[in-house]
């Protein structure tokens, strides 16, 4: 922000801490951020922003708690039992906090016990019913253990992917349904009717892509119903805000032009065609080896 000259701070996850050399500036800051954010019509979350003076506490006590917390190697069921249930209450005690997302993180690189495998994955996939943001750390970490030669719980994932369909994409969240849809494809797991009306409905390019990608793998138990992306498959829309998905579907010919071939028919994306240029690569997963 050119008005306020060289600002400090950092992201924690999804939260960022700006540092100022006083209230004034701090309040003057955040009505500018405000103010940029209402152009693009978005708006901070009220219930996170607030201005804080210091001195005061360099970090949460549950962050120290949690980045204390020991393993022994080779960890445990009463080592998994006691960190979730740190990270459950601190969860609980700070709503507005990316708590089970910073626990998730830890568990990485973290070495298991096998036996003690299928109580940290049903702790793991808790989670996501709890901090819908955390879907995308637990399919890494999922995979990340597949690729280790443990099996996963494909019914139980199964369920909570459809879940996780059927409460964000009415209300058009479109990161928790894409990365559903990517747990569908990284595992193969089918995703029902209800799952495939739902996503048909909705207007994201990226969410289209992945859905079209899922069921040309044929992971939906109801076929797709393509008519609403179809009207993007005009010359105009390749420079609108869905241009991804026009080009990208109808090189993969997941969807058929309404006429003639609309991308062809465009200098510019026509090169790109001509040259084989893509931005969805349907080969960057492959895990099915694993599971």
């Amino acid at each position: 922000i050119d008005e306020l000259g060289k600002v400090s701070g950092f992201r924690f996850s999804d939260d960022y801490e700006l540092a100022f050399p006083n209230v004034s500036t701090a309040e003057k800051a955040l009505s500018k951020i405000e103010s940029i954010l209402s152009d693009f019509e978005l708006e901070l979350n009220s219930r996170k922003t607030f201005i804080k003076k210091l001195p005061s506490s360099l970090e949460d006590s549950w962050v120290r708690d949690l980045k204390l917390f020991e393993f022994r190697d080779n960890a445990e069921k009463n080592d998994i039992i006691s960190y979730f249930s740190h990270s459950f209450d601190y969860a609980n005690e700070n709503p507005e906090s990316s708590v089970l997302k910073y626990a998730l993180s830890r568990l990485k690189n973290t070495k298991i016990r096998r036996d003690s495998w299928p109580l940290l994955q049903s702790l793991i996939l808790e989670c996501i019913s709890s901090e819908p943001g955390t879907l995308p750390r637990v399919l890494d970490i999922l995979s990340d253990f597949a690729n280790k030669g443990y099996p996963i719980m494909l019914d139980d994932l199964r369920g909570i992917l459809n879940s996780q369909i059927y409460d964000h994409a009415p209300l058009g969240h479109e990161s928790e349904v894409a990365w559903s849809l990517w747990g569908s494809i990284l595992f193969r797991i089918t995703l029902d009717e209800n799952s495939s009306k739902l996503i048909s409905k909705m207007d994201d390019s990226v969410v289209a892509l992945l859905a079209l990608d899922a069921n040309e793998r044929g992971l939906f138990e109801s076929p797709l119903d393509k008519s609403k992306w179809s009207d993007y498959m005009e010359e105009k829309c390749l420079y609108g805000p869905n241009w991804l998905l026009s080009y990208e579907a109808n090189i993969k010919k997941w969807i058929l032009p309404n006429e003639r071939d609309h991308v062809n028919g465009e200098s510019r994306f026509g090169y790109l065609k001509r040259n084989r240029v893509q931005f969805y690569d349907t080969n960057k997963c492959d895990i099915s080896s694993c599971i």
